[in-house]
C-alpha cells in the first residue's frame, strides 16, 4: 500500500507538529462564540471562526474555544502535519554526534558512579588457604 494510517494515540511513531482549522461557518460572528483564543499570545487574541477561515499553528500550545452562544452548528476541519519519531538508535547516535560534550559528561559521569560503588563496596578479601 502506498499510504499509512496514523493514529495519535500516545503510542505512536509520529509527533504533531502543526494544527490546523479550516472554518466553514458562512455569516458567524463574534457574538455567536465558539472563538478560538490563543492563551499563548499577550493578549489572548480572538478568533473568529467564519467562512473560508484557516488558522495553523504549532502544537502544543494552549488555547480555548469559547462556548458557542447561538442557535448554530459551528463547522470546522482540522488536522495536523506529522513529523516521524526517530527510533531509538536513531536517538541515540543523534545525541551522540550532535552534543559530544554531553556524551563525554555522561560517560564520565557513568565511570564516576562505578569507582565509587566499588569504593564503597570493595571485593571481600579472599580466605588465606591452609596446609
Amino acid at each position: 500500500s502506498c499510504h499509512q494510517v496514523v493514529t495519535l494515540n500516545g503510542h505512536d511513531r509520529f509527533n504533531r507538529k502543526r494544527a490546523f482549522l479550516l472554518y466553514l461557518n458562512d455569516g458567524w460572528t463574534d457574538e455567536d462564540g465558539g472563538l478560538f483564543t490563543d492563551e499563548e499570545d499577550l493578549g489572548h487574541p480572538h478568533y473568529t471562526p467564519g467562512w473560508n477561515t484557516l488558522l495553523t499553528f504549532r502544537v502544543p500550545r494552549w488555547h480555548l474555544v469559547t462556548p458557542v452562544k447561538a442557535d448554530k452548528v459551528r463547522w470546522s476541519i482540522y488536522g495536523w502535519s506529522l513529523d516521524e519519531q526517530p527510533s531509538d538508535w536513531e536517538a541515540f547516535v543523534s545525541f551522540v554526534t550532535t552534543k559530544p560534550l554531553q556524551t563525554l559528561g555522561i560517560i564520565l559521569a557513568v565511570i564516576a558512579f562505578f569507582v565509587a560503588l566499588h569504593k564503597i563496596a570493595p571485593d571481600p578479601p579472599t580466605p588465606a588457604k591452609r596446609d
